[in-house]
């Protein structure tokens, strides 16, 4: 009975070290990529002959898993190491960061109206600016929003994309979606730093805020441009490790 006990409580104790995980770590492991897998490329760093790839892994009944992850090609071999994502959280990538987030919103970054800490549509005036959008493209053509990301779509390829930000702020010529990473509220016609933590969206009484990529629901954040020179160090090594450790950035 004893033995019993101590079976089921060093069981506990896995599974109680296995849901708390380090949240401010990331971990890379090898991969080795099937012929079976559909790998999209997502960036690509030709100078370096390296990109980060998604990786979708098919099984039956049409379910998959997905994840990112990071290739390097080298003269010797192709080394591939996979970014895991800890269960019932999503991966994000920004032009700075690949992020770990809370798995209740795909589209968690972009422009929102706050009222008293909640989020309200529509955007002021944007049914305005999707119908005079409307007025210069054929009927055949198909316009969609998402949180103020305007797309002109024609048999499903992008012609033409717009930002909410175009047309209610002063900054004409902004790619906003590359703004550094806060949130910030609209002004007037210009935009100021509310907080330098995106997450602080739901805090806000009143507004209308823009949050870059990766957004807000963030758990944590992890540069990029460290996790690519890390994979490129390490391929220069006639062993590779089999796991790779990155700590997270405030």
């Amino acid at each position: 009975m004893k033995y019993l006990y101590s079976i089921l409580g060093l069981i506990a104790i896995c599974m109680f070290l296995n849901s708390c995980y380090d949240k401010n770590s990331l971990t890379l492991s090898k991969f080795k990529i099937k012929k079976s897998y559909d790998i999209d490329t997502i960036e690509s760093y030709p100078d370096r002959n390296m990109a980060i790839i998604g990786i979708q892994i098919n099984h039956a009944l049409g379910k998959f898993e997905y994840y990112l992850g990071v290739v390097k090609r080298s003269d010797r071999a192709l080394i591939v190491y996979k970014i895991e994502k800890h269960v019932k959280t999503w991966q994000r990538i920004s032009p700075d960061y690949i992020a770990s987030v809370n798995p209740y919103d795909k589209m968690g970054w972009g422009w929102f109206k706050i009222d008293e800490g909640r989020m309200q549509n529509p955007l002021p005036d944007i049914n305005g600016i999707m119908d005079s959008l409307k007025l210069l493209y054929p009927k055949d053509f198909f316009i969609r929003n998402s949180n103020g990301f305007i797309d002109i779509l024609s048999n499903g390829e992008l012609v033409k994309s717009f930002n909410y930000g175009e047309f209610v702020t002063k900054y004409k010529n902004l790619s906003f979606d590359s703004l550094h990473y806060k949130l910030y509220k609209l002004e007037g016609d210009s935009l100021i730093v509310a907080s330098k933590n995106g997450n602080d969206l739901l805090k806000q009484k009143n507004g209308i805020y823009f949050i870059p990529p990766p957004g807000h629901g963030i758990i944590a954040k992890f540069n990029k441009r460290e996790i690519i020179d890390l994979v490129d160090s390490v391929s220069k090594l006639s062993s590779p490790p089999r796991k790779l450790r990155i700590k997270s950035v405030q």
